[in-house]
């Protein structure tokens, strides 16, 4: 049940420079007012900058933070980037 957290991080590939389509209809599919939204993708070369304003116009009443692109990151990177966001 979404309602009951606080921070969703959402993990998706890029493809074509944008985030797949069932990211948007998740985000636009429940109430994430007041919610953290903190995405993370892996991509090919295009990084997640592309992918950003798709998930801040779905994710309505949402938080959304900067996003990262996790492609090539070590498992010790991925927790303290994940960590420092729950901050």
């Amino acid at each position: 049940n979404i309602e009951d957290y606080d921070f969703i991080f959402l993990g998706y590939p890029i493809w074509w420079n944008k985030e797949p389509m069932i990211i948007r209809t998740f985000l636009e599919s429940h109430n994430l007012k007041g919610k953290k939204i903190v995405p993370f993708c892996t991509s090919g070369g295009s990084g997640i900058s592309g992918s950003m304003k798709g998930i801040k116009a779905s994710a309505k009443g949402a938080k959304v933070v900067k996003g990262k692109d996790l492609t090539d990151a070590s498992s010790k990177s991925v927790k303290n980037w994940a960590l420092g966001k729950l901050k």
